[in-house]
């Protein structure tokens, strides 16, 4: 299956004052998104945060994606 040709944004991966994962306010700026006419969304992907994820978090975050 060709990927869909248009804008996929970069999502921002919010951060708890102790460094967790702010999921609460992910699940919110991806909703935003996602109410725009766009292809899809870009996750870990350009702010060069991944390394600083665990596979947990980084599963989190595209499992929290993925069901929308």
């Amino acid at each position: 299956m060709p990927i869909p040709r248009g804008i996929y944004p970069v999502i921002h991966t919010p951060l708890q004052p102790d460094q967790s994962l702010d999921m609460v306010s992910f699940e919110a700026c991806l909703s935003r998104y996602l109410k725009k006419n766009i292809a899809g969304v870009t996750l870990l992907g350009c702010g060069g945060e991944l390394p600083y994820f665990s596979d947990n978090e980084q599963y989190q975050l595209v499992k929290a994606a993925h069901t929308r």
